[in-house]
């Protein structure tokens, strides 16, 4: 069982990556769209809304052990996509889900039993969520490469 300030750092880089992601930016985003690439910004925007009910989730879970919620901003690269092609989106947003699946894999392994079976099932949607952003990539004919910053 990891100790409280270990099990508080974990929780909150959790609703850190679901809170403060490209994916919640994009919320408030007009990217490019055409007829091919609109139903994947309806479904992108569909996994967006998942993240509200994740960080209800974490944040219970840290209300529940009496844990302090440690605040932050968004990155400020977010906003260089909010007008981008959706084509231009996907790579980024699969890499940041990528993260996001090895920060949950990472508290899972270091939670106790109770937390990591909360934790779980939010895990089992990240990754759902990964197959359908590569499913869309692969729809529309985007390379995944990407290009380091």
């Amino acid at each position: 069982m990891p100790d409280r300030a270990t099990l508080t750092a974990l929780l909150n880089a959790l609703i850190a990556t679901e809170s403060r992601s490209l994916f919640r930016h994009l919320e408030e985003a007009q990217p490019y769209t055409d007829a091919r690439t609109f139903p994947v910004w309806k479904r992108i925007q569909t996994l967006a809304h998942d993240s509200d009910a994740h960080v209800a989730t974490l944040s219970a879970l840290l209300d529940e052990r009496e844990l302090r919620y440690q605040p932050g901003s968004f990155s400020s690269d977010v906003a260089n996509f909010h007008y981008a092609d959706v084509r231009a989106l996907l790579p980024e947003l699969i890499a940041e889900k990528e993260q996001q699946i090895a920060a949950y894999e990472q508290a899972v392994q270091h939670a106790d039993a109770d937390v990591a079976a909360r934790l779980e099932p939010l895990l089992a949607e990240n990754r759902d969520q990964l197959a359908q952003l590569t499913a869309a990539a692969r729809e529309l004919g985007v390379s995944l490469l990407r290009i380091p910053r």
